[in-house]
């Protein structure tokens, strides 16, 4: 181990020193908001359209609609197999790039949900230019419910971060810069949309079983906080069913499960 060790680069040897030095993991600050009460107003939601449905997020979100008997409309940029959707799911294949592949995605839906995330495929910039198709589509349509997943590394006000996340998520801010900017714009245009949007900012996703969430801006992001997709699905999804959010954009943490 020891020479496992030294063969580190010096600098994340630093920053493992950092992080340890200062959190604990997934520690929390208990300053969350409260958790979100049901509301009426987005009762008759029954259709919604899910962009990025074939990501590991965005399944899970899929079959949390089916299991509420909603009816699912997924937008792929191709078909292929290995996407595994339900013979139920209405798919639309297109450009995210085009207006009229992601109005025949939206059109007729009562709620948009957007999970997108990097791709090989994809361009760099996906967030921006999705914003920039989508939420024109959803005005013209008369679709107001939007719920989107950013990341950690867009920032807002009230946010707050030990050391080890400042560092972490500033290294990550550079070396993904123009994707980590385009998160920021979409966030930017969901606020001058008009709309009823969430943005719901989750840090580091993993595969584990589901421990419960903190939302709000006063969770203390660490550097090696995390939220199972699992845990993240159900909270995107819950959003169809409260206004506690809108016009928002929470932090998402995952709670530590007890050992």
């Amino acid at each position: 181990m020891a020479d496992k060790e030294k063969a580190r680069p010096a600098f994340a040897v630093w920053i493992a020193d950092v992080t340890a030095a200062v959190e604990a993991p997934n520690e929390l600050r208990e300053r969350a908001d409260p958790e979100p009460e049901q509301s009426l107003r987005f009762a008759g939601i029954r259709k919604v359209a899910i962009f990025g449905a074939a990501g590991r997020t965005g399944r899970l979100i899929v079959d949390l609609l089916l299991a509420n008997s909603l009816r699912v409309t997924a937008f792929v940029r191709e078909l292929r197999s290995g996407y595994d959707l339900p013979d139920v799911v209405r798919i639309v294949e297109g450009s995210i790039e085009r207006d009229e592949d992601v109005r025949e995605a939206i059109e007729e839906q009562d709620a948009v949900i957007c999970a997108l995330g990097p791709s090989r495929r994809g361009p760099p910039d996906v967030l921006a230019v999705a914003a920039g198709t989508i939420f024109p589509a959803m005005r013209d349509l008369e679709v107001r419910r939007y719920v989107g997943v950013l990341g950690a590394t867009v920032r807002c006000p009230g946010d707050s971060a030990t050391l080890g996340a400042a560092v972490v998520y500033g290294i990550i801010r550079i070396m993904a810069r123009r994707f980590v900017r385009a998160a920021g714009t979409h966030l930017r245009m969901a606020e001058q949309s008009g709309l009823d949007w969430t943005i719901v900012r989750p840090p580091r996703l993993t595969d584990g079983p589901p421990a419960g969430v903190a939302a709000g801006y006063g969770v203390r992001l660490a550097a090696r906080s995390s939220i199972s997709r699992a845990d993240l699905a159900e909270f995107v999804v819950s959003q169809l069913d409260t206004d506690r959010w809108v016009g928002r954009a929470p932090m998402v943490v995952g709670r530590t499960r007890p050992r």
